[in-house]
């Protein structure tokens, strides 16, 4: 227990706000996206628009205000975005 509490303290802000825009983007996707389409479809759907949000967002800080991008950024928001997803999904088959 105390080295999960330790990993958790270790994560840095950043990458926890990555985590959550991408977990946000897949749910808020996943609610437009199932208007039109089927569930599984729209769940794949909202971790692709969270995928691509975040890298065109990490591609941006590269221009941006010479800001750097960073692969640890995109992965957090990759992941935020995939479990976004899975929650969904996992609650589609219950």
């Amino acid at each position: 227990m105390k080295r999960i509490l330790r990993w958790l303290n270790d994560i840095k802000l950043d990458k926890l706000l990555h985590f959550i825009a991408g977990l946000l983007i897949a749910q808020i996707s996943y609610a437009l996206f199932s208007i039109g389409f089927v569930e599984w479809l729209s769940a794949l759907l909202a971790f692709g628009t969270a995928a691509c949000i975040g890298g065109v967002k990490e591609m941006l800080d590269g221009v941006i205000n010479d800001g750097v991008p960073s692969l640890s950024d995109f992965l957090a928001t990759l992941i935020g975005g995939a479990i976004g997803s899975l929650v969904i999904v996992l609650i589609l088959l219950i």
